[in-house]
């Protein structure tokens, strides 16, 4: 694993410096791209959509997995020298950070021809990227089993007991943004406040997606912590439920990472290339973002 301190070389091939025409050229002879992604199923589903729509000639595979699996994947994968993905779109910003240099490539100007040009403010040095995408956490209600006047307007109303075995949680140990969400609330409410909304959980899930199924099917009333993304799916299929962000809450960041040595470097270059741009962000209009670009965001706020 890597320390974090070293970048992998840029002159290795797939890695040396291009101008946009020379590495979509390059990327659409290799035509093939393969990425791991932790975002909304139909996030993910229209990021690499609008991928495919953009670059024609490259075709894409993907799997979508919760950041634990994700890092499991990636790690076995590069200890066995045999890397399938060429990026990552992940919140496992811990992993990336910790294995930059060896696992993923920092990324430039040469790398990226977005780079140069991407917000500073956006740009993250710890994990050798940028945000491409910030997604604030909410709480999911299902409004058949509670009435309008009892919606919780914070997390702290959670904290109440009348919400005892009513809560659904997302599990938060499979990814750091989980945690630091759960960090934040404690900084600003503190500790018991955070350990009295823990004391309602009725059950765990292994992810956001199965828990927001879970509260849609009537299985809780409240689900933790839920995005507009998996709130808006469920809504597509029917089901009661709304989706509340309160004033005091964070949100998690997307972050696209190279590997090191993808099968498809030049491909994978692109599509971090295309997930940095604006017009990838257009796709996920349907999320409540935030926008990284520096400007207002061409998505609805809501």
């Amino acid at each position: 694993m890597g320390d974090g301190t070293a970048d992998a070389p840029v002159e290795a091939d797939g890695y040396e410096a291009m101008t946009y025409d020379e590495l979509l050229a390059a990327a659409n002879e290799e035509g093939s791209l393969f990425l791991y992604g932790d975002a909304v199923p139909a996030q993910l589903e229209a990021m690499v959509n609008g991928f495919m729509t953009a670059y024609p000639d490259i075709d894409v595979e993907y799997v979508r997995a919760v950041p634990t699996d994700i890092v499991a994947r990636v790690s076995a994968e590069h200890d066995a020298g045999a890397t399938v993905a060429d990026a990552v779109l992940s919140t496992g910003h811990v992993f990336v950070k910790e294995n930059l240099g060896t696992i993923f490539t920092a990324l430039d100007e040469d790398l990226i021809p977005i780079w140069s040009d991407y917000p500073e403010a956006f740009k993250r040095a710890d994990t050798g990227n940028g945000a491409s995408l910030a997604v604030p956490w909410g709480i999911c209600v299902n409004t058949d089993y509670v009435d309008e006047a009892d919606w919780p307007t914070s997390f702290a109303d959670l904290a109440d007991p009348k919400w005892k075995d009513e809560i659904l949680a997302a599990d938060f140990s499979i990814a750091d943004v989980y945690v630091g969400h759960w960090d934040a609330l404690a900084t600003h409410y503190g500790d018991d406040v955070v350990k009295a909304i823990a004391d309602n959980f009725g059950r765990v899930f292994p992810s956001g997606v199965p828990a927001t199924e879970a509260v849609a099917a009537g299985e809780g009333t409240i689900e933790l912590v839920c995005v507009e993304g998996l709130a808006n799916f469920v809504k597509k299929a029917g089901a009661p439920v709304e989706l509340i962000v309160p004033d005091v809450t964070s949100a998690f960041e997307q972050r696209p990472a190279l590997l090191s040595n993808a099968p498809n470097p030049y491909a994978g270059r692109l599509f971090v290339n295309y997930a940095l741009s604006t017009r990838a962000s257009l796709p996920g209009c349907k999320e409540k973002t935030t926008s990284t670009h520096g400007r207002r965001s061409q998505c609805p706020l809501g």
